[in-house]
Formats: structure tokens, C-alpha cells, sequence
């Protein structure tokens, strides 16, 4: 099933007009959201996307109304089923909503990761914004053959991948990069912290060096939820057999059965 809404109207095209250069340059701003089916079908976390993805607007100087963005999400819950991806995206002059059905298995079981170097950003655009410029990280991850790239700061502490949370697995304690504007807030690693309190899973929010001793790497994300890295800079990681990773995969699917978890 593929449904796309474009300023709340099903559409079967969408029409861009050549001045309208959102698509060109990528001056866009997005959100990625996911559904679970419970005794009913909901949106994960959907207030806490609808509210980042409004603040992400605000910030590009769009001027879409938050109400506008909550009706047309509104307007698709009839047609969804559950286990939908849902990719929302802005720009100065639309709103665009694809909706889709989420064929690939829960949880990667094979993630290959790479370190990227500390660039100077190419943006301005604050760290809290998710936007759409990221044909640098696309280009470097074909070049690298890699699914996720590691990103860290020119002191070499780890802050995040280019599309996920980070989270460091050693000594049967999870750690997590403490989180600053270089960072975008991660709704993922919001529910997981909640998890973790709920399953009482040991973690530390700290500083992790790219030296720090590591049993394990995993990523936090809307699509993959929970994603084992298994291979880092061409080197075997063995997160996939980790005890302290399948408690939390196994956590993690326990605890998206239940409504009060998957509300925001």
C-alpha cells in the first residue's frame, strides 16, 4: 500500500513547479514516523514528531500551521493497518505524506557502520532540525560501502550516526553520548530511556571516546528501532549476541505492545 497526501489531498502526482527549488537544494525538513498495532492502530510517539517536526518548520521560516500538520495525520488513520512507515516532508509551499507498508523484519540483523571524520558543516541549519541536506553523508556512505556512519567531535567523542541514536555496550552497562546542540534529539532514544527505566536496564548517560573499550555498538531509530552494528571499519562486532542487546530487543518488543508505552 502507498498512499501520499499532499497539503492534506490524496494525490496520485504531485506537480513542482521550476522556481520551487525545495527539491534542488534540498531545503526541506522532515519527519519519519512509524506505526504498531495494538488493539488499535497508532502512530509511535506521534506528539512528540508532530511537535519536532513543527519546530523543525518554524525554524526553516515555513509557514505551515501546526493544526494543518495534526489534520493530516488525522485524515490518514483510516487507511492504516499498522506497520506503516510514514515519511512527512515540508517545504516552503507543501506539505507531502507518504505513507507506506514496512515489508523488511524488525531489527537488522546485519548493520555495517564506519567512523566519519569531524567536517565543518556545510549548513547553518541548527542540530535539532531535521532537514534534508545530507547528500555529503549519502556520498560517503556509498564510498564506504557502509549503512550507518559514526559521527564525532573534533575532540573525539562520539555524538551520533547520520541517521541514528548511538549507544555503547560494555562491561554489562549501556552508555549513552550525553546530548548537545550538535546532536538532534532523538525520539527513539527518548522511548528507549523510558524502556530502560520500565525493564530497569543499566545504562550512564556520559562522554564516550572513540577510545573507550566496547563489547558492543547499537543504533536507535524509527525505522530499525533497535539496529546491532555487527561490522565497524571493516572489523567484526559481535553486538547480535550480546546478552545486554537481545534483552533490549527482547524489552523492546514486549513493550511496544502496550499503549501507554507507545504514547509520547
Amino acid at each position: 500500500m502507498t498512499i501520499t497526501l499532499v497539503n492534506g489531498i490524496v494525490s496520485d502526482s504531485h506537480r513542482v513547479w521550476v522556481e520551487d527549488l525545495s527539491w534542488i537544494q534540498a531545503y526541506q525538513c522532515f519527519e519519519t514516523m512509524r506505526t504498531y498495532r495494538l488493539n488499535q492502530v497508532i502512530i509511535f510517539w506521534e506528539e512528540a514528531h508532530i511537535k519536532r517536526l513543527y519546530q523543525s518548520s518554524i525554524t526553516m521560516g515555513f509557514e505551515h500551521e501546526l493544526s494543518e500538520i495534526q489534520q493530516d495525520l488525522l485524515k490518514i488513520y483510516p487507511n492504516l493497518k499498522g506497520d506503516e512507515i510514514i515519511r512527512y516532508v515540508l517545504t516552503p509551499h507543501s506539505r507531502i505524506m507518504i505513507i507506506q507498508d514496512y515489508l523488511a523484519p524488525r531489527f537488522p540483523t546485519k548493520t555495517m557502520a564506519s567512523y566519519l571524520e569531524p567536517t565543518k558543516k556545510n549548513t547553518q541549519i541548527p542540530a535539532y532540525v531535521k532537514h534534508s541536506q545530507r547528500a555529503d553523508w549519502l556520498f560517503a556512505k556509498k564510498k564506504l560501502n557502509v549503512d550507518e556512519l559514526l559521527l564525532y567531535d573534533e575532540q573525539g567523542y562520539l555524538k551520533e550516526s547520520d541517521a541514528s541514536a548511538i549507544a555503547v555496550i560494555d562491561d554489562d552497562m549501556i552508555y549513552l553520548p550525553i546530548e548537545d546542540e550538535n546532536i538532534l534529539p532523538s525520539i527513539t532514544r527518548k522511548a528507549w530511556l523510558r524502556l530502560a527505566d520500565l525493564y530497569h536496564i543499566p545504562y550512564q548517560i556520559k562522554d564516550i571516546h572513540l577510545t573507550q573499550k566496547r563489547e558492543a555498538l547499537f543504533l536507535m531509530g524509527t525505522i530499525k528501532e533497535l539496529s546491532p552494528v555487527t561490522q565497524l571499519d571493516q572489523k567484526k562486532l559481535w553486538t547480535s549476541e550480546n546478552k545486554l542487546m537481545k534483552d533490549c530487543i527482547s524489552c523492546w518488543i514486549d513493550a511496544t505492545k502496550k499503549l501507554d508505552f507507545c504514547l509520547s
